[in-house]
């Protein structure tokens, strides 16, 4: 049997009219159903994965990456009342095999939040060869970025003796209440000593020491002085200062000593690890979010301007710039123009750009800025914490709006605040870039590594005449770029 003939136009079979006719609307057909099949598929893959990149210039200078929403304390913990958690994990017996810093990055992820604030106090585990009978409390002086440093280093010193004799275990830090030096103080009564949790979240930050491994309970007074217990809370009373030193630390016979660590930088994933464990109490992170509903986009620009007076005097001034001349180089450089062009707020456009600035000089900095158009300013101002809010907690608020800004942009000067920021922006970028990765079961080191600045870029204005056009970029740090 052969094969039949199509039919023919004589035999009632369509015209080549119609054939044409038909093979255009399949074409068109599949055409339209191959473009919705491919729309569909980015979209289950961006919900999946993530928005990797907002937007990308064509010199890769601003990738805005989508990161999830950090737990703050102002949402209830997940799993609060879960009685499955009554008790942490079983910690190990040295600070270095505790959480796994590894070239994977698997210690990359949100710190556990289910455990209520109260449910520190009853935890009496404590890894292998910490002391029951001697204790030591971190002590931060100096601005808080300073502070905080202060405390991470006596922590290290405290750590250090865990395997000697005469070892300590560590209490919760205090840090000195007083003004910065740029600031007159107002109303806030004489300096003293305060326990960390008159600004920072107490679970969040015991959970962060509990997985480095420390020596470690989550309390202010020792065990035996729960009669003290409200005086520790207020301030830290009458208590031995000890040398900040191994040495000094373990030869002190008191029971109980403070101590102040140095500072310096510090840019190891275990430091990463303390700073993601500062998280605002409710109070200071209530003015985060004030500052925050202010903006009118999530994509702004956060500046530290330290244009204060005793900035002039620090190292004689040398790299002191004005206020003009901070922005003056801001807005020259080709990171501005296009966080502008990627937000739609080109002068002459109806949008403004919202602009956080971080500075002890609001006059100066508006009268800076006053000259560029399109552009919403905002400040932390006085009446945004309660009177009775340590002065610490104002920097607080400071480092939390500026961290999750599109671009940051600091000094790259000596200033811990702005290098605590650009190492924290850059380390979390890639810990999200990793938490990314083992979802979709493909990490890349390399690339994890190569993403980070794109994501959070942190930059520099110190820089234009000595190192050429544009900002100084921050990766790790920025810090005494002379």
């Amino acid at each position: 049997m052969g094969t039949a003939d199509p039919p023919s136009e004589a035999d009632g079979g369509p015209t080549s009219e119609q054939s044409s006719c038909i093979y255009r609307s399949l074409f068109v057909f599949f055409r339209i159903e191959c473009q919705a099949l491919i729309v569909f598929s980015l979209a289950i893959f961006v919900f999946t994965n993530g928005l990797e990149y907002f937007s990308s210039g064509s010199d890769g200078i601003l990738i805005i990456s989508h990161l999830p929403t950090p737990y703050h304390p102002s949402t209830p913990p997940r799993n609060a009342t879960n009685t499955s958690h009554t008790q942490p994990p079983t910690p190990l017996s040295s600070f270095h095999n505790g959480l796994d810093f590894n070239s994977s990055m698997s210690f990359c992820r949100d710190l556990n939040t289910s455990y209520p604030p109260e449910h520190w106090r009853h935890v009496s585990s404590l890894p292998v060869g910490c002391s029951r009978e001697r204790f030591a409390i971190p002590v931060g002086e100096g601005g808080v970025n300073n502070a905080l440093i202060r405390i991470w280093r006596a922590i290290l010193t405290v750590n250090h003796t865990r395997e000697m004799e005469g070892g300590r275990t560590l209490l919760l830090p205090y840090l000195r209440n007083h003004p910065a030096r740029f600031k007159p103080a107002k109303n806030l009564g004489p300096s003293k000593l305060i326990p960390i949790d008159k600004i920072l979240d107490i679970s969040s930050l015991c959970e962060a020491l509990r997985e480095l491994n420390l020596c470690f309970l989550c309390r202010h007074e020792p065990p035996g002085r729960e009669s003290e217990s409200a005086v520790f809370r207020e301030a830290l009373p009458s208590v031995p200062a000890v040398e900040g030193s191994v040495k000094g630390v373990s030869s002190s016979n008191e029971a109980l000593v403070w101590l102040v660590g140095g500072v310096g930088l510090d840019t190891s994933p275990r430091f990463f690890w303390f700073l993601r464990g500062l998280k605002p109490n409710p109070t200071v992170w209530k003015a985060v979010k004030s500052l925050i509903s202010q903006f009118h986009s999530h994509n702004y620009l956060a500046v530290h301007m330290r244009i204060e007076d005793d900035w002039r005097a620090f190292k004689r001034g040398k790299f002191y710039l004005s206020a003009s001349q901070i922005v003056g180089n801001i807005t020259a450089s080709r990171i501005f123009r296009h966080l502008r062009e990627e937000t739609g707020t080109l002068p002459g456009s109806e949008k403004n750009l919202s602009i956080f600035v971080a500075t002890g000089e609001h006059g100066l900095a508006k009268e800076a800025w006053s000259t560029v158009p399109n552009i919403h300013l905002v400040f932390h101002t006085d009446d945004i914490l309660p009177d009775t809010a340590p002065w610490a907690a104002r920097s607080i608020v400071d480092f939390e709006v500026a961290r999750d800004a599109a671009v940051f942009v600091g000094t790259g000067m000596y200033s811990t605040f702005t290098t605590n920021l650009a190492f924290f922006r850059y380390e979390e970028a890639k810990c999200q870039s990793a938490i990314r990765a083992r979802r979709r079961r493909k990490f890349n080191i390399s690339q994890s590594e190569s993403l980070a600045f794109s994501s959070l870029p942190s930059y520099a204005y110190h820089n234009v005449k000595k190192w050429g056009e544009g900002l100084l970029k921050c990766r790790q740090t920025c810090w005494g770029k002379e």
